[in-house]
């Protein structure tokens, strides 16, 4: 529903999910990080990592940033009408709090500043629920209840902590949302949009909903 909403204010498109694929970028730079343990040794083809200083963070991230946003935009790559792009994902929990990963749960904060450099000027809208509802609705239903929630409860503590400091950072409820409430309201603020009631009503008035 937070997806439609947003898609309703002119100049903005948010794309669905993307099954966490900005996270393998994340991955590359920070292999390519790693790889600079070699560069003292890569100045030479006489060396087995030559050239590697070339293959540098910097380099990479500059070169990802348009690929990203491109791919981003898509159809309406051309379109001047579209001010600002952006995505929706659900996936957080896949790579940060699953207990066989041998990632620290900590990770997800790690991840998103990388975002927030994958994507200048950007702006992160944590779209929450409540747990007990959250349990009970889609996929969920098929998983313990407690455990649901008990991770649910931990994912939104992470949010908290990467949004306390930043000012780029917008928490709302699913409650909110539906509601029409102040803290949507406040949404609209907080991206500088106009608040159209009407357009809104168009938007929740179309199903929203996870299919099998």
């Amino acid at each position: 529903i937070l997806q439609g909403v947003l898609n309703s204010i002119n100049g903005l498109l948010i794309r669905g999910e993307n099954g966490n694929i900005f996270y393998e970028f994340f991955g590359l730079l920070r292999n390519v990080d790693r790889l600079q343990r070699y560069s003292r040794s890569g100045f030479s083809p006489s060396f087995a990592w030559f050239g590697i200083t070339e293959l540098t963070y910097s380099r990479l991230i500059h070169d990802l940033r348009p690929m990203a946003r491109q791919w981003l935009l898509g159809d309406q790559a051309d379109n001047p009408a579209v001010t600002a792009v952006g995505f929706k994902e659900v996936r957080y929990m896949d790579f940060s709090l699953d207990e066989g990963s041998s990632t620290p749960k900590d990770e997800l904060v790690d991840y998103l500043a990388f975002l927030e450099e994958l994507f200048p000027n950007a702006a992160f809208v944590f779209n929450t629920r409540d747990p007990g509802e959250v349990a009970k609705s889609g996929w969920w239903a098929d998983e313990d209840s407690n455990t649901v929630i008990a991770e649910i409860a931990e994912l939104e503590a992470l949010f908290s902590e990467f949004a306390v400091d930043r000012s780029n950072c917008f928490q709302i409820d699913y409650a909110d949302v539906v509601k029409k409430g102040a803290a949507l309201q406040n949404l609209f603020v907080f991206l500088g949009a106009e608040f159209d009631e009407q357009r809104i009503d168009a938007v929740l008035e179309v199903l929203h909903s996870y299919h099998r």
